[in-house]
C-alpha cells in the first residue's frame, strides 16, 4: 500500500472520529444530566390542642366526688346543707381542684350568688363568716383551729361573697395548678395536677334573735372558674401569648356588669340578660344559653356580635328581643354567628289561627337610623327577625342571611319588614320550614316599606300545613297547647308589596304546599 492510500485511510479515520462525537454530542443535548442526589423527609407532623380541663371535687365520708359529674348529672348538690344554724355555729367542706387537662391553668373558686339574693338572705349573711385553707389535707377539729391555727384566712362574710365585694379580685381561692406528669424540674415551686382547700363557714357568736327564722336558701353557688396560664412556650420561646385569656362570665350579675363595660365577653354557663346594651359588646357563648327576660335595647349606635350558642325566649317572659335603635347619626352593625334562636313560649290563641312566632331581633331605628345585620350559620325555631319602622320616621338596613334555617309554625314570617323602612335583605343557602295556620304563610313578609330582596345561592322552602290540636288535661296541659287552623293552609316565598323588588326567587325551590 502505498503512503498516499494510508492518508487517505487515516482521513477516513478521523472523519468517522469527529462524526461520532458529534452524535454523542447532539444525543446529550437531548437528555437530562444525573446528578448525585439525596433527601430527607420529616413525616408525622402534628397540630394538636391541647385541653384545658378542670374538676372540682368533696372528699365525703372516705371518697372524693365529683361536682362536675353530679352536674353533668342534673343532680342537684349542695356542698354546704343544713337548716339548724345557730350562733358560733360552725360547717366545714374539703375541696379539691384537679387539672384534668394537658395545659397549665389558672383557677378561680368563688361563693357567688345564685339567682337574685333576696334581702333576708343578705341579712343572714352578713353574720357568717368565710374563712379558707389552701392545701389542707384534712378539715379541721373545729373551729379553733380555725380561728387561732393561723393557717385558716378570712375572707369576709358570706355576704360580702353575695354581692361582689369580696377583697381579693382574683377569687377567694385561687392559684395555679400545672397538667398531671409535668416534671419536678419544670414545675418549680407550682402545684402540679390538683390541689386540695378547706372552706369554713360560721356564725358570728354575736349574732342575736333578729336572725332567728332567716334562710339564705339556694341564694349561692359554690364556682370554679379556669383560663389558661401563661407557661407553655410558643415556637419562638414566648410564654406570654395567651397572658390576655379571659375569665368566663358564669353568673347573671357578672354578666349584667361585664354588659355595661362593654367590649369582649366570654360565657361559662347561662345567664340571663336584663339590661339595656349602650356599648359596643362582642359575646362569646362557648355553647352555653342566654334567656333574655324582658325586650333590652341597643342604644348609643353601639355594635353587637354574638356567637357560639343558644339564645332561649322562655314562656315565662312577656318578651326576649333584642331591640336595635340606632340613632340618626351613629349606625349599628349587629351579626349572630352559629346562634341557634328558640322560642319556648306558647300563648292562648285569639282569633282563627294558631301563632307560635316570637320575634328575637327587632330594628326599630329613631328618624334617620340605620343598621347592617348579618345573620350566618343561625337557626330560628319559632323566631322571627322583625324590621318595624315608627310613624313619622325613616330607616334604613341591610340584613343578610347565610346558611340560615326557620322552623316555624303559624302565620308569622321568619323575616318581616313593615312600616316605613327602606332596607336591603340578602338571603344565600337557607332553608325555611314553614308549618302553616292560614292561608299564604310567607317566608319572608313585607307591608308598608321599600324593600329589596336577593336569592342566591341554593335556598330551599318546605310548605307544611298544620294539624288541628286539642290540649289533654289529663297530661297537664291547658288551651295554650291549642293548635287553630283557618282555612286551607298555604305558603308563599314572599309576600310582596308594591313596593318590594325580588330577584332569584326562580332559583328558590319550593316543596310541599308552598309556592313562588
Amino acid at each position: 500500500m502505498c503512503i498516499r492510500d494510508r492518508q487517505k485511510g487515516l482521513r477516513r479515520s478521523l472523519w468517522v472520529s469527529a462524526l461520532a462525537i458529534v452524535l454523542c454530542c447532539a444525543m446529550l443535548v437531548g437528555t437530562t444530566f444525573a446528578w448525585f442526589t439525596d433527601s430527607v423527609s420529616s413525616s408525622g407532623n402534628r397540630i394538636e390542642a391541647g385541653t384545658l380541663k378542670v374538676d372540682l371535687l368533696e372528699f365525703v365520708g372516705s371518697e372524693w366526688i365529683s361536682l362536675k359529674d353530679k352536674d353533668a348529672a342534673n343532680e342537684e348538690y349542695a356542698v354546704f346543707d343544713y337548716d339548724l344554724w345557730e350562733p358560733d355555729y360552725s360547717d366545714a367542706a374539703l375541696l379539691k381542684v384537679v387539672n384534668k387537662g394537658n395545659l397549665a391553668l389558672q383557677y378561680q373558686l368563688n361563693i357567688v350568688p345564685k339567682d337574685t339574693v333576696t334581702e333576708d338572705a343578705l341579712k343572714l349573711a352578713e353574720v357568717i363568716d368565710v374563712y379558707y385553707n389552701l392545701g389542707a389535707a384534712t378539715l379541721p377539729s373545729g373551729f379553733a383551729d380555725v380561728k387561732d391555727g393561723g393557717a385558716y384566712v378570712k375572707v369576709g362574710t358570706l355576704a360580702d361573697m353575695l354581692e361582689d365585694s369580696a377583697v381579693d379580685p382574683d377569687g377567694m381561692v385561687h392559684g395555679v395548678l400545672l397538667p398531671a406528669g409535668t416534671a419536678y424540674s419544670d414545675a418549680g415551686a407550682l402545684p402540679v395536677g390538683e390541689v386540695s382547700a378547706a372552706i369554713v363557714l360560721h356564725m358570728q357568736e354575736g349574732a342575736g334573735n333578729t336572725y332567728q327564722g332567716l334562710n339564705v336558701g339556694n341564694g349561692f353557688d359554690i364556682q370554679l372558674k379556669a383560663i389558661q396560664y401563661t407557661y407553655e412556650k410558643d415556637g419562638f420561646g414566648n410564654d406570654q401569648y395567651d397572658a390576655g385569656a379571659q375569665w368566663p362570665i358564669v353568673s347573671n350579675s357578672e354578666f349584667a356588669d361585664a354588659i355595661a363595660e362593654g367590649g369582649n365577653i366570654v360565657l361559662g354557663g347561662n345567664v340571663q340578660l336584663s339590661n339595656d346594651i349602650t356599648k359596643d359588646v362582642d359575646i362569646n357563648l362557648s355553647g352555653n344559653t342566654i334567656a333574655p327576660t324582658h325586650s333590652f335595647k341597643l342604644k348609643n349606635g353601639s355594635d353587637f356580635a354574638m356567637r357560639g350558642g343558644n339564645w332561649v325566649f322562655e314562656n315565662s317572659a312577656s318578651f326576649g328581643h333584642l331591640d336595635v335603635r340606632p340613632g340618626s347619626t351613629v349606625d349599628s352593625i349587629i351579626s349572630f354567628e352559629n346562634v341557634v334562636f328558640t322560642s319556648k313560649k306558647l300563648s292562648k290563641t285569639f282569633g282563627p289561627s294558631t301563632d307560635r312566632v316570637e320575634k328575637v331581633v327587632q330594628f326599630t331605628p329613631d328618624d334617620g337610623g340605620a343598621a347592617t345585620f348579618v345573620f350566618r350559620d343561625c337557626a330560628f325555631n319559632n323566631a322571627q327577625v322583625l324590621f318595624s319602622g315608627l310613624s313619622n320616621t325613616t330607616g334604613t338596613f341591610t340584613a343578610t342571611f347565610e346558611n340560615c334555617v326557620f322552623n316555624n309554625m303559624g302565620t308569622e314570617a321568619g323575616i318581616y319588614v313593615q312600616n316605613y323602612l327602606n332596607g336591603r335583605i340578602v338571603v344565600k343557602n337557607c332553608t325555611f320550614n314553614c308549618t302553616a295556620t292560614r292561608a299564604e304563610l310567607p317566608a319572608i313578609g313585607v307591608q308598608n316599606s321599600t324593600v329589596t330582596i336577593g336569592f342566591e345561592g341554593n335556598n330551599i322552602v318546605n310548605g307544611i300545613a298544620a294539624t288541628e290540636y286539642t290540649h289533654d288535661p289529663s297530661a297537664g296541659e291547658d288551651e295554650t297547647y291549642d293548635i287553630k287552623v283557618n282555612g286551607t293552609p298555604s305558603v308563599v316565598v314572599v309576600n310582596q308589596g308594591r313596593s318590594t323588588t325580588v330577584t332569584g326567587l326562580d332559583s328558590v325551590t319550593v316543596n310541599g304546599i308552598a309556592s313562588k
